[in-house]
């Protein structure tokens, strides 16, 4: 690929460099904020080779590029005379309802902490792993080390939460953090273990009830604190003196949005995050594995919306209570092998030999490591039809992965290499059965785009030939 070239074209078409007020990338994406869009030439950038496929979201104007975008994103910036950014995120205005906001925020926050919680996921279904094949021993010292290693990132949840919480909103992450670790103190865990077992009330100056909650593990509750100190700290800042900020400042803030924590936007936090708990599981209960097959068929929608972050915080809600999730974990799943099953199949039968390069890769990106944006939308919704057959297949396999019972025991992005996740201990079926939920997801998505077909991608300059050739033989005639 030549970075270069791919870098002016992109620069031509989104209308030039001074159309951009900025531009950031992510794993595979180059994500633009742009002043106009009646300049931005999106046929003619999906249409240009080296860019698997382009989106307008949130007020962005996003260029798929896969895992070389850190090249093509230094060339536009030379060319462009950007400065070049470690931060994957854009502030853009945009106006949307409470019920999208909300679920926006918490997408966004989650994201960044992903990694850590899947490193610790991971970490604990190796344990598993090691215990059933007897490997390591539950009483021994080791296993102990490896499962607080393992536990740490959930148990400290706030913390994480509290860091990418602060960003989000624009506040200081020491006084966010500094929230996080006041609420996972011993000494008030002990507090209200202490008041749940005697059933006593706990009260603040002897007057202002404080309902007993554990917050570990916890997500929502630490969001809403943190929020409201986007608010506090900026207010007092404007009060104190200059005189007294340095230590007036952080003492007034401390003491007016620790004891709000505590007394309302822990409990309301904790409140809302099993409600929303509640309300998708209720559908589950009612519909059963038809409910997995439903999630599975939609999921990639979510995912297109942004949204499927938030669905993290109630899967680590389940798994601290159960210690398993067999609803949300087992759509993704489905979902996510479907559109690589798609892209396969787009793979095998498209004429464009760069084309199905890109479809090939995605594929294997989508069934292998769970990275489906590739193949989610630079082939299926590209192409349009594909997405009929991911939908298909993610459906049947969600249903079969349901009625099969399946359950997952971490949070790591859903592939074939993460399957260990939903190794049930005491069920050796339990990995066959995650094995035939892919092969379904797979075949069927598989199977249904290659029988319904689609319209091949032809890239400008093999269209600039075509014309070409066609040119030459209408002369040849004359």
């Amino acid at each position: 690929m030549n970075y270069i070239e791919l870098a002016n074209k992109i620069l031509e078409k989104v209308g030039g460099a001074e159309n951009i007020n900025d531009v950031v990338h992510c794993m595979t994406r180059l994500r633009f904020d742009l002043k106009d869009f009646s300049f931005l030439d999106d046929e003619g950038l999906k249409r240009t080779k080296g860019i698997v496929g382009t989106i307008k979201k949130s007020g962005q104007y996003q260029v798929i590029i896969g895992n070389e975008v850190a090249y093509v994103y230094r060339e536009i910036c030379k060319s462009g005379n950007f400065t070049m950014k470690k931060d994957s995120k854009i502030k853009v205005k945009k106006k949307q309802g409470i019920i999208p906001t909300l679920m926006d925020t918490i997408s966004s926050i989650m994201a960044p902490v992903i990694p850590a919680i899947i490193g610790a996921a991971m970490l604990k279904v190796l344990l598993t792993i090691l215990t059933m094949s007897n490997l390591i021993d539950v009483t021994g010292e080791t296993y102990a080390i490896l499962n607080v290693i393992g536990d740490g990132a959930f148990f400290f949840m706030p913390v994480l939460i509290a860091m990418s919480a602060a960003n989000k909103f624009n506040t200081n992450p020491y006084y966010a953090v500094s929230i996080a670790l006041v609420i996972l103190h011993p000494g008030f865990i002990k507090i209200m273990d202490t008041a749940k077992a005697s059933g006593e009330s706990i009260h603040f100056l002897n007057i202002i009830p404080i309902v007993t909650n554990n917050y570990s593990y916890s997500v929502i509750p630490i969001i809403l604190g943190v929020w409201v100190l986007s608010y506090v700290e900026p207010l007092i800042d404007k009060i104190t003196p200059n005189i007294t900020k340095n230590f007036l400042k952080p003492l007034l803030i401390l003491l007016v949005i620790m004891p709000v924590t505590m007394i309302i936007l822990g409990p309301l936090g904790a409140i809302l995050g099993e409600l929303l708990s509640k309300v998708i599981y209720k559908f589950y209960n009612t519909f059963g594995f038809v409910a997995v097959g439903i999630i599975g068929g939609i999921y990639p929608f979510i995912v297109m919306s942004g949204m499927h972050h938030a669905f993290t915080p109630i899967k680590l809600g389940v798994l601290a209570t159960v210690g398993y999730e067999a609803f949300i974990c087992i759509g993704e799943l489905a979902a996510n092998l479907a559109q690589g099953g798609a892209a396969l199949a787009v793979a095998v039968k498209s004429k464009n030999k760069d084309f199905k390069q890109i479809a090939g890769s995605s594929a294997f990106s989508a069934i292998v490591a769970g990275i489906t944006e590739p193949a989610l939308y630079g082939v299926n919704v590209r192409l349009k039809r594909p997405m009929i057959g991911a939908c298909c297949g993610a459906v049947v396999g969600g249903l079969f992965g349901g009625f099969m019972q399946m359950k997952c025991f971490g949070v790591a992005t859903p592939s074939f290499v993460t399957i260990v996740q939903y190794i049930e201990a005491g069920r050796s079926s339990s990995i066959i059965i995650a094995l035939v939920t892919i092969l379904i997801a797979v075949l069927v998505s598989f199977i249904i785009t290659y029988i319904i077909g689609f319209e091949d991608v032809v890239y400008e300059d093999e269209e600039e030939k075509i014309l070409e050739r066609a040119e030459i033989l209408d002369k040849k005639t004359l």
